[in-house]
């Protein structure tokens, strides 16, 4: 049976989501959800969304005990103290909180008080009787808040710490450090490279401010074609990649166009823009190619070899991305562009060829890979035993973030 909401509770209804419009305004005007990231307790926008998704049954379930017991204007007042918990609370919680507990808390609160505000504001109000019959949904909607969400946090950790590695050997410092702090955000016991995340988030934060204080200094009208292409560095470090094409655009200095090259080539990879990063490595590769035989020079072709490779696979061109991955072995036969080569099959899911180079890579280097090439090897059995398609078609869509840690080069490309 349905009770009507009386004014003054609608008023403190309006009042509260008014306020949580506000609160969530606030944070999107001062920066807290761009570029995919979410304030704290949850560092990015899709650890938030699932959060939020989760609490939804567990909140419509605390809503209808609310009403059921509660009067109009107290049902008014709970909905405020929830959304002024859930919006207010992340910012005067004490440190020891664990994430665990503050982000599903943070969630269903803030659901709760959005879910109660609108049955007092709609007249949504229920009678007594049916608290006894909401056990089970409770303990349903209580594990369905913490299991998913904790389940996702644990993969999206697992999954920056591999983005982490692959950043910081690109010098994509910019970028390496959002992760960082994403990471000191949802899990900061985790390590990297046997340090804790947050160590590597104090030195990544001390090489930005380095940079950023470099940048800052405007560039002087007498600046020299090598000062642009060091800006351009600093730039595409800082994650800064149109700025860094624009303070290239006017560079075409012959004797740096090897390096030129390599550097665009490596900011429209960053950007997602597969054609134009090919041709600006090809740019890059002719004039190393140009160039007396030298270690810079051989570093410079593979650097180059590497790039086209990626960029044909990111583009969808299988076929000619397996041959060109295939050059950069031939060029440099170690045991990093083995295993380099097995991701690339099991991806395409050729898995002879994938199980060929995995245990050729172990072979070379056992201590780096030998763990790790079983593992690809037993994935490729899993895929088999699942019937999964597992073929010689080069042409399948590449698998999922595990992209080319290994044998990528640095921004700076005349080392």
């Amino acid at each position: 049976m349905n009770r009507p909401s009386t004014p003054a509770a609608r008023a403190l209804a309006v009042l509260a989501l008014a306020g949580g419009l506000g609160g969530v305004a606030w944070s999107v005007a001062d920066g807290g959800w761009d570029g995919g990231r979410a304030p704290a307790p949850y560092a990015w926008a899709d650890v938030a969304a699932v959060h939020v998704a989760c609490a939804v049954p567990l909140a419509l379930v605390l809503t209808l005990l609310v009403t059921s017991s509660a009067s109009p204007g107290g049902s008014a007042v709970v909905a405020a103290a929830c959304l002024a918990a859930g919006l207010v609370g992340p910012a005067v919680t004490p440190p020891p909180v664990p994430g665990a507990v503050l982000r599903p808390a943070v969630a269903l609160l803030t659901l709760s008080g959005v879910t109660l505000a609108v049955a007092v504001c709609s007249d949504r109000l229920t009678g007594g009787g049916r608290v006894g019959r909401l056990a089970v949904p409770v303990a349903l909607g209580a594990a369905t808040l913490v299991v998913p969400p904790a389940t996702f946090v644990d993969a999206r950790c697992r999954h920056d710490l591999a983005r982490l590695g692959e950043w910081v050997g690109q010098s994509r410092v910019g970028e390496a450090r959002a992760v960082a702090q994403g990471l000191v955000v949802l899990a900061p016991g985790l390590g990297w490279n046997g340090r804790p995340v947050g160590e590597v988030a104090a030195d990544l934060d001390r090489v930005v401010a380095r940079l950023e204080q470099r940048v800052a200094v405007p560039l002087r009208e007498t600046a020299t074609t090598q000062d642009r292409v060091d800006r351009g560095v600093a730039l595409a470090m800082l994650g800064r990649t149109g700025e860094a094409l624009d303070v290239l655009t006017p560079v075409d200095d012959p004797r740096l166009a090897a390096e030129v090259g390599i550097l665009r080539g490596t900011v429209h990879e960053a950007r997602g823009e597969w054609d134009a990063g090919l041709a600006a490595y090809r740019v890059g590769r002719t004039a190393w190619e140009a160039r007396p035989p030298s270690p810079a020079r051989n570093a410079g072709i593979l650097r180059a070899a590497t790039g086209v490779a990626y960029g044909l696979r990111k583009a969808g061109r299988y076929a000619e991305a397996g041959a060109a991955y295939r050059e950069v072995l031939a060029l440099s036969p170690t045991a990093d562009r083995h295993f380099l080569l097995a991701q690339f099959y099991e991806d395409a899911q050729q898995a002879g060829a994938a199980r060929e180079h995995a245990r050729r890579a172990a072979e070379l280097a056992p201590d780096r890979y030998g763990a790790a090439a079983d593992r690809l090897v037993a994935r490729l059995a899993v895929y088999q035993f699942g019937c999964l398609g597992v073929s010689a078609d080069p042409g399948l869509p590449a698998g999922s973030w595990r992209d080319e840690a290994l044998a990528r080069g640095r921004f700076d490309g005349r080392q």
